[in-house]
């Protein structure tokens, strides 16, 4: 890392869209990384549109989640609780879960995750990708 501050603001960091089959209305971007020095964590935020989702799935390494804004709706197991601005989360190593709006009460929802970097390896449905 460099031997000085990095200060910047998220809205000013590129946004990747993410839509496909298995992620639907998702902007990722990745404010802090490999990029800006950082070897030990990535800190990066996503943007859920409405009508977006991220599947059920898990990462083999621990990650921490705080909602920005919006409200989700985290699925794991057979649970579904919904979660507003403010809620903070600490999931386990190969825990499933996965992350959709909370219908009719926002229109957008944005979570920071804060991870170490590894390999990016996301496990869906018991399916790398």
């Amino acid at each position: 890392m460099p031997d000085s501050i990095q200060v910047g603001k998220a809205h000013e960091v590129k946004p990747q869209l993410i839509d496909n089959e298995k992620v639907k209305k998702v902007q990722k971007r990745v404010l802090i990384g490999k990029s800006k020095g950082a070897k030990n964590f990535v800190m990066r935020l996503f943007t859920v549109e409405e009508g977006g989702y991220s599947p059920l799935h898990s990462h083999p390494w621990e990650h921490e989640v705080y909602i920005v804004s919006g409200m989700r709706r985290l699925s794991h197991r057979k649970e579904n609780n919904r979660h507003r601005r403010a809620a903070m989360f600490s999931f386990p190593p190969m825990r499933f879960t996965s992350s959709r709006i909370a219908e009719k009460v926002t229109s957008s929802l944005s979570v920071l995750f804060q991870i170490r970097p590894t390999r990016n390896r996301i496990l869906i449905h018991k399916e790398v990708i």
